[in-house]
């Protein structure tokens, strides 16, 4: 990870003149190439690219009357100052277009020599260098004199002079540095962030707010009448000025000294962080802006951030829409608005709270269930259900009985609406040789059916062998719903980048060394060690996570790049039912024979049918595509009226598709056996070729298929008996001539 190490320079007299000459230069140039761009636009012409910037700007310009004392500095510096125009255009583009998300860049701005903040950039090119007697030298400035606190970990790759409103000059260095892993330890940390308290631990620790601004405020206030007093433009207000920034510059090192200390025992005493996401901006346009300032959260979150990372340590942020202080870290009841002098709050379950010690009770636990969102994604809260005498449920109604194989099943599907937040306490579960732990076992997964985490647990291990078959030692995503499925729950995307549930491509942060991966690379070419489950004791693992369906490769962790399963996807379109969709698969299966291959089917948990056919691993993703293609046209040609294989939905006009693009690398099939995340709790579901015609998807759910499995077995036990060759469905695409299609 790259890191900024900030050293005071003392430049001399002479050398301070040249710093101001290389600060003016760069926003001379910068100035220059903003309005150079203004013009442009005003005027109709084309964008001026980079390039035709620097060349203008410097190359040319030089060559001038008015600006060859562009020459008495370092070319690099004037080139950083054009790099930073060109970022600031790229992120105010990107605001306004929408892939930069948060608030609205402005678009650049000229600069001020009167400015407070006067910066300059040396990279590699400029040839800088730490000397050995600790000088650092710069290009047509000198030798610096600086105060090293520290060593450098490695090379600095650039370097940023700085002078601040106070006059100091600072070195800022970007270095690149390793993780530097700090012994493992099994404490984890939620923090409430306050005014009155800075820091609120759920282990009860309370961090006293030093409010330095507060503290400093008298003589602040004497410095700022003092610099009333004198005449704008004199010598005595220039003094005075700096006097005042001095002050503020006090100011802000003791607080940044104190968090650095804090937020560094925080990380060294915790194995996992857990903050809330606070919009600070908004807190600072209140009645309460100069307390929020003056606690700085934002920095103090910063630095917790950057320390989790390099130290090998969990952090996550809980969303700042989660009722931490409202809600009882208990019974999980959420009680109305509580103004802020109130301080502490007694639940009806008979819990007394205190209000800041329970918020960080509350954010531990969010932060517990979120851990591990590879997509970055806001997973909110689900809807927390009424108490119990508040619910539509009696409360003498019978509270559970007793299913097909010890899955719990609460009275009546829909009275579960009116279970609150679980309780129970963590419950760890002998599978094979590991011991796995399930927290919050009684929390409510599926409610209208009246099934908990602990129910999704049991019914992962009683369909064991078959899930495992399914997914051993094949790079498998996760789909995670830690809040359970309730009604309104959406996945979250790229796109949105919010949703109640996500898709965890690598390796949840804190996975037991148990766990085994595979490397693969995704067609953008980016990498991730995702889980390869080889015992029962990782699905159930995952299932702890939330995870309800497993969306594995259809290749080993041995060989990631050929795949051994060619998986054909039948996909209904809108308003075609289960039964549509049979006809097809038989012609599959018949059409499979003809070649001498052999086809296992399942349902998806809805509508559609897969049709999995083990394979040599000989072959690459895009000969499989192309297999899977030349079936689903001779499928278009036996069944014309049934199947398309036309890849615009718009454009589809038969019943089902044949997604012959499933087969392409990071595109994956829901497993057998794993959950849909509907309400109903269907699964998906293998079967025997015999019992498809009067199958039907909703026969298959989480408290039907343990006594299914339990009485025949696994339908696709013999899935793996024998692998065929590819050979003859690709000398069919050859007689087509069908070309690989291109990956969508």
């Amino acid at each position: 990870m790259q890191l900024r190490y900030q050293f005071r320079v003392y430049p001399t007299p002479g050398q301070q003149i040249e710093l101001a000459r290389a600060f003016g230069c760069a926003r001379v140039v910068f100035n220059d190439g903003l309005r150079l761009r203004q013009q442009a636009r005003k005027q109709g012409l084309p964008y001026v690219s980079d390039a035709e910037l620097s060349r203008r700007l410097i190359t040319e310009a030089k060559a001038t009357p008015e600006r060859a004392w562009l020459g008495e500095v370092s070319a690099v510096v004037l080139q950083q100052a054009l790099a930073d125009l060109n970022t600031a255009y790229r992120n105010f583009f990107a605001s306004i277009s929408g892939k930069r998300k948060g608030r609205t860049v402005a678009p650049p701005r000229f600069r001020s020599r009167k400015d407070n903040r006067q910066a300059i950039r040396f990279t590699k090119n400029s040839r800088f260098k730490v000397l050995d007697n600790g000088r650092l030298r710069l290009p047509k400035v000198g030798d610096l004199a600086v105060r090293w606190s520290r060593t450098l970990p490695s090379a600095p790759s650039s370097v940023a002079i700085i002078k601040d409103a106070a006059g100091r000059y600072f070195a800022s260095f970007v270095v690149q540095t390793t993780v530097e892993p700090l012994p493992e330890l099994d404490s984890q940390v939620g923090i409430d962030l306050g005014l009155t308290h800075f820091a609120v631990l759920s282990d009860g620790t309370k961090v006293a707010a030093p409010k330095f601004l507060r503290r400093a405020a008298r003589r602040l206030k004497r410095l700022q009448q003092a610099l009333s007093r004198k005449q704008k433009g004199s010598a005595n207000h220039r003094k005075a000025v700096v006097k005042v920034a001095r002050a503020h510059a006090q100011v802000v090192d003791t607080r940044r000294d104190w968090q650095h200390k804090l937020s560094t025992q925080i990380i060294r005493d915790n194995q996992a962080v857990y903050v809330e996401d606070l919009c600070v901006t908004g807190l600072g346009r209140t009645r309460l802006a100069k307390s929020v300032h003056d606690a700085g959260w934002a920095s103090f979150i910063a630095m917790l951030q950057y320390k989790a990372a390099r130290h090998g340590r969990t952090f996550g942020r809980v969303d700042r829409f989660f009722p931490s202080t409202r809600m009882c870290s208990k019974c999980g009841r959420i009680n109305d608005k509580m103004a802020l002098d109130i301080r502490a709050w007694d639940c009806p379950c008979g819990a007394a709270h205190d209000r800041d010690v329970n918020a960080a009770l509350n954010v531990l636990a969010a932060g517990q269930a979120d851990n591990g969102n590879d997509r970055g994604a806001q997973v909110r809260p689900g809807r927390v259900p009424a108490p119990r005498g508040e619910a539509v449920t009696h409360p003498d109604a019978a509270p559970s009985t007793r299913s097909v194989e010890g899955i719990s099943v609460l009275q009546g599907g829909k009275g579960c609406q009116g279970v609150a937040v679980a309780t129970t306490a963590a419950q760890e579960i002998q599978v094979g040789e590991r011991l796995v732990r399930v927290s919050s076992p009684d929390k409510p997964y599926f409610p209208e059916r009246g099934l908990t985490k602990l129910d999704v647990v049991r019914y992962f291990l009683s369909v064991g062998d078959g899930i495992l078959r399914a997914l051993r030692d094949r790079p498998t995503m996760l789909e995670r719903w830690p809040r359970g499925v309730f009604e309104g729950a959406k996945v979250a995307t790229r796109q949105t980048n919010k949703g109640d549930a996500f898709y965890q491509k690598r390796l949840p942060a804190g996975a037991p060394d148990w766990v085994r991966t595979a490397h693969i690379t995704f067609p953008s070419g980016r990498t991730a060690d995702e889980v390869a489950p080889s015992e029962l004791a990782v699905v159930i693992w995952a299932a702890n996570l939330g995870t309800l369906r497993f969306h594995p490769w259809p290749v080993s962790k041995d060989d990631v790049e050929h795949p051994d399963q060619l998986r054909i996807d039948l996909d209904p379109m809108p308003g075609v039912d289960f039964a549509q969709v049979v006809p097809v698969a038989h012609e599959v299966r018949a059409y499979l024979a003809e070649l001498g291959l052999e086809g296992f089917p399942k349902t998806t948990g809805g509508r559609g049918i897969h049709v999995y056919v083990s394979i040599e691993p000989r072959w690459s993703f895009g000969e499989c595509r192309r297999a899977v293609l030349a079936l689903g046209r001779e499928m278009q040609r036996r069944l014309p009226d049934l199947v398309t294989t036309t890849w615009w939905r718009d454009q589809r006009d038969r019943p089902v598709f044949v997604d012959y693009n499933q087969m392409a690398r990071d595109h994956t099939m829901t497993s057998a056996y794993s959950i849909r995340p509907t309400p109903a709790a269907l699964v998906s579901a293998p079967l025997d070729w015999s019992e498809l015609d009067g199958a039907r998807p909703e026969d298959f759910d989480v408290l039907t298929m343990p006594a299914r499995f339990a009485g025949r077995g696994d339908p696709h036990a013999g899935l793996d008996r024998r692998r065929y060759s590819l050979q003859p469905l690709l000398d069919r695409a050859d007689a087509e001539g069908l070309e690989s299609p291109p990956e969508r």
